[in-house]
């Protein structure tokens, strides 16, 4: 009796070694499948963030040529803008020579007005000078015939 007691008390402690060996498993067990949810969900994760990443590059790229383009066009519109100043500038420089032009233009007609005024007075002061030498000439010649007859 004393034997099967021993093995009756041995029995027991194996069930209880085997029971806590179960509990061990099953939490082990347990843990394994909680980890192996949040590695599959890490992993979902994972390739989210990829898609996402990629998705990121491509519109950093295209952002990038959006503004290789602006500053190209920026650029453009500089030397335009620079070209466009300076054929101002000649056109200006082509208005203030012409308007000296047209200021001198003016002087000089001006001064042949004043010429040509002169030289009619002088015309029309020969004029009556002719009309008064031939009104002259003819008392002279009607004296000499009033003389020779």
């Amino acid at each position: 009796e004393l034997q099967i007691h021993e093995l009756q008390k041995k029995i027991n402690n194996d069930v209880i070694k085997l029971r806590y060996k179960q509990n061990l498993y099953e939490s082990i067990r347990s843990d394994r499948n909680l980890y192996s949810k949040q590695y599959i969900q890490s992993q979902n994760n994972i390739i989210e963030l990829k898609h996402t990443y990629q998705s990121l590059n491509y519109q950093i790229d295209q952002i990038k040529d959006e503004i290789s383009q602006k500053d190209h066009n920026i650029i453009k519109e500089h030397f335009l803008h620079h070209s466009v100043n300076k054929e101002k500038e000649l056109l200006k420089n082509d208005i203030i020579k012409t308007n000296k032009q047209i200021t001198t233009s003016d002087y000089i007609i001006n001064n042949q007005n004043i010429e040509i005024l002169k030289l009619n007075k002088i015309a029309e002061e020969g004029e009556q000078e002719k009309q008064k030498q031939k009104a002259e000439y003819h008392t002279i010649l009607s004296d000499k015939n009033i003389l020779i007859s």
